[in-house]
């Protein structure tokens, strides 16, 4: 998302005679957080306390714990000899110095701190505060989480090899690391790698041991939630094999392309999207549905138990639950089917000639202005709010039960108040947020 220049962020002078320069809020929407500044000093402030002061703190250096209230972030202060030095500073508390910093995130729990820290042209993932092993460089993009967000592992380029470290063990030598998952414990570890001798073929290994050779190039790998189970999609290779999935050591059909792969929160069922002459259709489990000119990545409820798709044609949309077409919408632009946290309820929405429309079970509404994907369910699954504005007066609001309108901060969206990551889940967090904190402010929480 593109952000707007900060100085549209300078919004108040308070009586101390420091500007306000960004605003934003906690994950769960409780705690305002401000950097201010004056003269060339910044500072974070979080409530009522005040972190130490900096003469850079980038916003988007700047990161809230994905369901709680904790906010890190890393600032640029110059040390004692006029060397500039990176801290991180975690709940307002600051650590040590570091010739660069990158790489800042919370585990998805938002219980650890985790980021990758320069010193002397080296680099080391630091987590809580405490050092890894240093290597020419590290791959972020490869940093995975076991399901409680306690153990970590990503890939680091060391001289010619790729390693892969888990924690603070350090793999052999790999030409590439193609997909890493990490188990509650190293035993359900699965890690494909590019074979140091062969490049063209990649090795499957499970809490170490070699439990594959996959002589097609691989394009991902994906894991249920407890990492209890895995596939990986395989691509086309030159003597005619097309794409197909392994699951848990067996192949699955080809086809001449796989789309999204999505495995239920229970590991038992796995669902996928796959292309062949005809178009494109779903498989969940063993059971190949039917073929439509597009379709989205399915969606499985919090159980598992149920699930879900839209499927287009030229011009309608078909939303298919649990196998069965349960609305025909007469354009084909329906889409972000979301089940309710117990499964019970299901809403989607589509483009209607007068305005975007929200369907939730046998009910409609209409908008001027819908942000697609923001749509959330509380945890009862009796209530629900969507990101949503009028045009008239160029206004957004969350609507809660498609009635009460609960004002948004538009400012703070547009100033950078969202934050770093996925545009539509972060926006998610906030609807959900603020639908809650609607909730318990009339006793329905």
């Amino acid at each position: 998302m593109t952000r707007l220049h900060p100085l549209l962020a300078l919004l108040a002078l308070c009586a101390c005679g420091s500007d306000l320069i960004w605003y934003g809020h906690t994950s769960d929407r409780t705690r305002r957080l401000e950097i201010r500044q004056r003269g060339t000093q910044q500072w974070l402030r979080a409530g009522g306390r005040e972190s130490a002061r900096y003469h850079a703190i980038p916003t988007q250096a700047l990161i809230r714990s994905p369901d709680g209230a904790r906010v890190a972030f890393a600032a640029a202060r110059r040390d004692a000899r006029g060397r500039e030095r990176w801290h991180v500073v975690v709940d307002l508390e600051e650590g040590r110095g570091w010739d660069g910093v990158a790489g800042l995130r919370f585990d998805p729990r938002g219980r650890h701190v985790l980021y990758a820290a320069e010193l002397d042209g080296r680099w080391r993932m630091v987590v809580d505060g405490r050092e890894g092993p240093a290597f020419d460089s590290i791959d972020l993009d490869s940093l995975a989480f076991s399901p409680d967000g306690a153990r970590h592992g990503y890939a680091a380029l060391d001289g010619e090899c790729v390693r892969i470290v888990i924690g603070h063990a350090i793999g052999s030598c790999r030409r590439a690391l193609r997909g890493l998952a990490l188990g509650h414990s190293p035993a359900d570890d699965v890690v494909v790698a590019s074979d140091a001798d062969d490049p063209r073929r990649s090795l499957l290994l499970i809490g170490g041991a070699l439990r594959l050779a996959l002589e097609q190039p691989v394009l991902g790998l994906f894991s249920d939630p407890a990492r209890k189970h895995w596939a990986v999609k395989l691509g086309a290779d030159g003597s005619g094999r097309r794409p197909r999935l392994v699951r848990d050591g067996g192949l699955l059909p080809e086809s001449d392309a796989i789309g999204h792969v999505v495995w239920s929160a229970d590991g038992r069922t796995l669902a996928y999207t796959a292309r062949d002459r005809a178009g494109w259709s779903v498989v969940v489990g063993a059971v190949r549905g039917r073929t439509y000119r597009a379709v989205d990545a399915p969606v499985f409820s919090a159980d598992g138990r149920r699930w879900g798709y839209i499927a287009r044609t030229a011009a309608r949309s078909h939303v298919i639950v649990d196998g069965r077409v349960q609305w025909n919408v007469p354009t084909p632009t329906a889409t972000a089917l979301t089940f309710s946290q117990d499964g019970t309820r299901v809403a989607f929405v589509h483009r209607h000639p007068r305005g975007p429309v929200v369907v939730v079970g046998r009910d409609a509404y209409r908008f001027d202005v819908l942000v697609e994907g923001s749509l959330r369910f509380d945890r009862s699954g009796r209530h629900w709010a969507v990101l949503a504005g009028e045009l008239a007066r160029r206004e957004l609001f969350v609507v809660v039960d498609g009635r009460a309108r609960v004002p948004f901060d538009a400012r703070e969206l547009f100033g950078g108040g969202l934050g770093s990551g996925d545009v539509v889940e972060l926006l998610g967090r906030w609807v959900l947020a603020e639908l809650e904190r609607y909730l318990q402010a009339r006793g329905r929480g």
